[in-house]
C-alpha cells in the first residue's frame, strides 16, 4: 500500500529488541580469526586457545617480516608476539599450545557457515559483513538456543546497510547500495524455510524477516543482494560503495505496542485489547503502531484484538507481514507461515464492518479513514483449509494523525475537478489523494500539471483496501474531454498502472504527448451490504523524463 499513501518515515525497529550475545558462547575476544592472518607490527596477541594460523600461517611485511627469538609462540592464555613480531616467511608463524593452523575465511555456504555468537558485537548483538556486489553471499551460523530462544517464540531476522550517518540507503543512488535479502535454512543448507526481500511494509531496502521459531535449534541464515537472490541482473552495474552490512537477531519488545496472542479471544466478548506504542511522522505528527504477534491453534480458530483510536487519529492501517506464506522461492518472498489466512476486518463493538478484506485474493491490509473510538479487529483463518505446523501471523498497525489529501465539496466535474498537492522525490512528484463515493452517481474529479514526455505511474485502492465499494473505476484524461486510459478495480488484483518490470502491474504507465493538465476521475458501481465505507486512496507519480 505504500503506492497509495504517503510514506510515515518511521523505523519499524522501534518494534524489536537485538539479543544480547554477551556470555554466550565462548569468548573470542582475543583469538585468531582463521583469516589471512597477517602478522603486526609487534606481533599478535595470543587468544584463549592459542592464535589460530592463517591460511598458509601469518604472512609477514613486504620482506617477510622478521620476528623475535621464537616468533612469538601463543602461551595457555595467549602469549605475545616477539618483540618485533611474529616471523613471517613460507609456512608462517606457529599458533599457540592448542592453537591449530587455520584456513582462509569461507562463508560461502552452511557447511562453512560465520558463527553469529562468536563474531557479533558482544554489545550490540550485531554482525557486520560485507557482501561482494558480483554474485557473493554471506552464510551466518545461529543458535537460536544459545540466544535463549525458546521453541515457539517470535524473532525478527534484520539485514540493514550500513550508510554514512545512518542516511536512509533510498536516498542513494541505487548502484551505489547493497539491497540486502535474507533467507532461512536449517543447520544443513538442505532445507529453505523462510526467504524475505524488504520488510512488510516496505520502509526501504533494508529487510526484516518475522518467523516464528517451531524448534529452538541451529540455523543457516543467508544473506544476498537482491539480484543474487532473484536471480537477476541489476538495473545499472553496482560500484560496491555502500555494501556493508549488518546483521542481528531480535525478539519483539516487552512494551507498548508489542501484542501476543493470547487464548481465549475468539469473538468480541473475549477480545484481546491492543497495547500501542506512540511514536512520530517524519513531520513529528503522532502516529501510533502495534505489532500483533499470533498463532491460529485450530482449524476453526479466529483471534478478535480490541483497538481504542486515540483521538486525533484519522487513518487506520493494518498490514499482514506474514503474507506471502510458506518458504519462498526463487526470487520470491514467504516468511515460513503455513497459514492461509481468510478474513480479515475492522468493525465497532457491536460487530458492523467499516472495512474487510478476503486475503486470499491476494491483498494484505487495510488502510481505512477512522474516528476516535474503539474497535475490534477480527482474523480468521481461510475458509475450508486446514492447520498446519507453523500457523503463525504477523500483523503491524498504524494509527496516524494525517492522511493523504481528502476531496473538497463540489468535485463531481471536470471543470471543478479539485488540484491535487504533489510531493518532489528526486525528481519524481507524487500526488496522494483520498476521497469518498457515496452513490453510483457520485464522480470525484481531480487535476495535477504535466510537461511533455513526462511517465505517469498510477496506483489506487477501494475493495484491495477494506473499502466497502464496489466497482470502484479510475480514469486518466489528457484534458478535460479526451480520456486516455481507465480501469475498474477487482477484489483479485491491484490497479496499478507502471511500465516498470514487474508482475504486479495491471495496465501500462502513461507518457505524456504536451505540456499541460492531466485530469482523473474516480466512479463507483455500488457498496457492499456488510461494510460500511466507501473510500478510495490513490497515488499518483510523475517523472520528467
Amino acid at each position: 500500500m505504500a503506492r497509495t499513501s504517503r510514506n510515515l518515515g518511521l523505523a519499524l525497529a522501534a518494534g524489536l529488541v537485538f539479543v544480547g550475545i554477551t556470555g554466550c558462547g565462548s569468548d573470542s575476544s582475543g583469538g585468531g580469526e582463521g583469516g589471512s592472518g597477517t602478522g603486526g607490527a609487534t606481533g599478535g596477541t595470543g587468544g584463549a586457545t592459542g592464535g589460530t594460523g592463517g591460511a598458509t600461517g601469518g604472512t609477514g611485511g613486504a620482506t617477510g617480516g622478521t620476528g623475535g627469538a621464537t616468533g612469538g609462540t601463543g602461551g595457555a592464555t595467549g602469549g605475545t608476539g616477539g618483540a618485533t613480531g611474529g616471523t613471517g616467511g613460507a609456512t608462517g608463524g606457529t599458533g599457540g599450545a592448542t592453537g591449530g593452523t587455520g584456513g582462509t575465511i569461507n562463508d560461502d555456504d552452511c557447511a562453512h557457515a560465520i558463527d553469529y555468537l562468536a563474531e557479533a558485537d558482544q554489545n550490540t548483538g550485531l554482525y557486520t559483513g560485507e557482501i561482494n556486489p558480483f554474485d557473493e553471499s554471506d552464510y551466518i551460523k545461529v543458535d537460536l538456543a544459545q540466544l535463549g530462544i525458546s521453541d515457539g517464540d517470535f524473532v525478527i531476522l534484520s539485514a540493514e546497510v550500513v550508510m554514512p550517518g545512518d542516511d536512509d540507503p533510498d536516498s542513494y543512488p541505487y548502484k551505489d547500495v547493497l539491497d540486502p535479502t535474507l533467507t532461512v535454512f536449517d543447520e544443513t543448507g538442505n532445507t529453505q524455510i523462510a526467504s524475505m526481500d524488504d520488510a512488510y511494509p516496505r520502509y526501504n531496502v533494508n529487510t526484516q524477516l518475522v518467523w516464528r521459531v517451531p524448534t529452538a535449534a541451529t540455523y543457516c541464515i543467508r544473506v544476498a543482494d537482491w539480484a543474487t537472490w532473484a536471480l537477476e541482473s541489476r538495473p545499472e552495474t553496482p560500484t560496491g560503495a555502500y555494501w556493508q552490512y549488518q546483521f542481528g537477531v531480535g525478539t519483539p519488545a516487552d512494551a507498548d505496542g508489542t501484542n501476543k496472542d493470547t487464548e481465549p479471544n475468539g469473538d468480541a466478548t473475549a477480545a484481546q485489547t491492543m497495547t500501542l506504542y506512540e511514536s512520530a511522522d517524519a513531520n513529528g505528527n503522532p502516529v501510533y503502531i502495534a505489532w500483533d504477534y499470533g498463532m491460529m491453534n485450530t482449524q476453526d480458530d479466529v483471534d478478535v484484538y480490541k483497538v481504542t483510536v486515540p483521538d486525533g487519529i484519522v487513518a487506520l492501517s493494518l498490514e499482514d507481514t506474514s503474507t506471502p506464506t510458506g518458504p519462498g522461492s526463487t526470487g520470491q518472498s514467504g516468511n515460513g507461515s503455513t497459514l492461509t489466512l481468510g478474513e480479515v476486518g475492522i468493525s465497532d463493538l457491536q460487530g458492523n464492518f467499516i472495512a474487510k478484506l478476503d486475503a486470499t485474493r491476494g491483498s494484505n491490509g487495510i488502510n481505512v479513514p477512522i474516528v476516535a473510538g474503539d474497535y475490534l479487529m477480527w482474523i480468521h483463518r481461510a475458509t475450508g483449509t486446514t492447520a498446519g505446523a507453523n500457523d503463525f501471523y504477523n500483523f503491524t498497525n498504524f494509527l496516524a494523525a494525517t492522511d493523504n489529501q481528502g476531496e473538497a465539496a463540489g468535485n463531481d466535474t471536470a471543470a471543478n475537478a479539485e488540484t491535487l498537492n504533489g510531493t518532489d522525490n528526486n525528481g519524481t512528484i507524487s500526488y496522494f489523494m483520498m476521497g469518498t463515493i457515496d452513490s453510483s452517481t457520485d464522480v470525484d474529479w481531480w487535476k495535477f500539471p504535466v510537461q511533455a514526455n513526462d511517465n505517469i505511474s498510477v496506483a489506487c485502492g477501494a475493495a484491495r483496501s477494506g473499502s466497502g465499494l464496489v466497482g470502484a473505476t479510475f480514469t486518466a484524461y489528457s484534458n478535460e474531454t479526451t480520456q486516455v486510459q481507465t480501469e475498474t478495480e477487482t477484489e483479485d488484483a491491484d490497479v496499478y498502472w507502471t511500465d516498470a518490470a514487474t508482475p504486479l502491474a495491471s495496465m501500462p504507465g502513461l507518457t505524456v504527448a504536451a505540456d499541460g493538465v492531466y485530469y482523473f476521475k474516480v466512479s463507483a458501481t455500488g457498496q457492499k451490504p456488510d461494510v460500511s465505507s466507501n473510500f478510495y486512496r490513490c497515488g499518483i507519480h510523475v517523472t520528467a523524463q
